[in-house]
């Protein structure tokens, strides 16, 4: 039973489950948050309108564009800043031209695409971001055989980085070896301390949440530190195809100023610090999570070295690629996904706004 104990950041273990849980409600309820105000200036064109999903701490460039003024320096005047709590709105205004730019995990963009939905990929952003947990005993994949995993949902990320390692163990969810389920992200933290589900594989902040509450747990999965993932960028860039083919200088230029800004972010301890006191300050993750020990613990892991690296992204867009066609999630070989949908903000045409 919760006894009250501080985390050590100066709250309750009652007060700051109960924060996050709520918070994370708000987040996965959908709907626009908090809009940043555009810099002043007149350009010719959109308004070049970057969304960013609340909570996600690796989309932390994304709000440097504002807060360090890289949209400037890439020569864009007007910038907005949109932060949203689900992907379909976020989709929705891709396709709409609402948003200009979104960031994300690739799993889903590219299942979208393989269906007919005109996405094209720019650059790749960082490595590390997704973990899996499970309960103390369990020491690997295949000793989850006849055990529950709860993933955020289908077709993301974490559900198809779980099923590669679940057959890389031979085991099979069609064949009943191991039971997916799907659950809230507020709720996979109190699910596997309350034993409800022996495992997870989830975005931050929700296996560091075990470790910052001393929940008992192992550790099966860190994409930042295990192959074959270290070696991959696992959150893209994408926009709508017909916006950029009608604007792509304002596209090329919202692109050099994320890689700007995540190269700021990657040059130094004090330059994440002062990131974290911005998202802290601008309630840009507006959860219990707000304090700057436990932002830090996870933004310094993740790797902003190979934002923009068009090499590096396209070689993990092929394997995340790979993986989903082997998995049955698309059609298109990698290749033709390639083909299709990886268009490298640096061969865009240098147009006027």
């Amino acid at each position: 039973m919760d006894d009250g104990r501080t985390t050590g950041g100066g709250i309750s273990r009652r007060t700051f489950m109960r924060a996050s849980m709520a918070a994370g409600a708000a987040a996965w309820a959908g709907g626009t948050v908090a809009t940043v105000a555009s810099l002043a200036g007149a350009q010719t064109g959109p308004t070049a309108t970057a969304v960013t999903f609340l909570g996600a701490l690796c989309h932390t460039p994304i709000r440097m564009i504002a807060a360090k003024a890289t949209a400037g320096q890439a020569g864009l005047k007007n910038f907005k800043l949109e932060m949203m709590a689900d992907w379909d709105p976020i989709h929705e205004g891709l396709m709409s031209h609402k948003f200009h730019m979104a960031y994300g995990g690739i799993m889903e963009p590219l299942i979208k695409i393989d269906k007919g939905i005109p996405f094209v990929i720019t650059l790749g952003g960082h490595k590390g971001c997704i973990m899996a947990a499970a309960q103390p005993e369990i020491t690997s994949w295949k000793e989850l055989k006849g055990k529950t995993v709860g993933v955020n949902f289908f077709g993301s990320n974490p559900y198809y980085v779980a099923l590669y390692h679940l057959h890389q163990a031979g085991l099979d969810p069609k064949r009943g070896d191991v039971r997916i389920v799907t659950i809230a992200g507020p709720d996979l933290v109190p699910a596997l301390r309350d034993r409800k589900i022996d495992a997870y594989v989830m975005w931050d902040p929700s296996v560091p949440l075990l470790k910052d509450l001393k929940i008992p747990h192992n550790i099966l999965l860190d994409i930042g530190k295990d192959a074959p993932w270290n070696e991959h960028i696992c959150c893209f860039m994408m926009s709508e195809r017909s916006f950029v083919e009608k604007h792509p200088g304002t596209i090329k230029r919202l692109n050099q100023a994320f890689v700007t800004a995540a190269k700021w972010l990657h040059e130094s301890p004090a330059h994440q610090r002062e990131a974290i006191a911005i998202n802290i300050k601008e309630r840009f993750t507006p959860t219990a999570l707000a304090r700057a020990d436990f932002q830090y613990g996870m933004l310094s892991t993740y790797d902003y070295s190979v934002a923009g690296d068009r090499a590096v992204g396209e070689r993990s867009l092929r394997l995340f690629a790979e993986m989903a066609r082997q998995m049955g999630a698309i059609k298109m070989t990698a290749d033709q996904m390639i083909a299709k949908a990886w268009r490298p903000y640096q061969d865009l045409p240098d147009t006027p706004l």
